[in-house]
């Protein structure tokens, strides 16, 4: 069975408490991977808090030259209560495709403003 080459980088949007994550999708062979939807990603917060997030928005950059085969993956709600860093893994499937990999997110709250 082929497999997807996966590499991620996941970062919280304090102001709005979006969790988005920029996904790179390769095939085997190092070529992008094109048209993926919702649907192709799923994404679990590991340690404490472990649990699927489901996802609500996918945007594809295959428009941006140079940027074929990678996509913004949203989490539109992920207010957890506490600073830290949390471990999250993406997993990224296409018919009987799939590869996976594991990102942190650091959460730094200001305080109020």
């Amino acid at each position: 069975m082929a497999g997807l080459n996966v590499k991620a980088q996941g970062m919280e949007i304090t102001s709005d408490d979006r969790l988005i994550f920029a996904v790179e999708v390769r095939s085997d062979d190092g070529e992008p991977v094109l048209g993926l939807k919702k649907s192709n990603f799923k994404i679990w917060q590991l340690g404490h808090l472990f649990g699927q997030l489901p996802v609500d928005i996918v945007v594809s950059l295959d428009e941006i030259s140079g940027l074929e085969g990678y996509y913004h993956v949203v989490r539109k709600n992920w207010p957890p209560a506490v600073n830290g860093t949390f471990a999250f893994q993406v997993r990224v499937s296409r018919g009987r495709s799939s590869g996976q990999v594991m990102t942190w997110v650091v959460k730094v709250d200001g305080g109020p403003k």
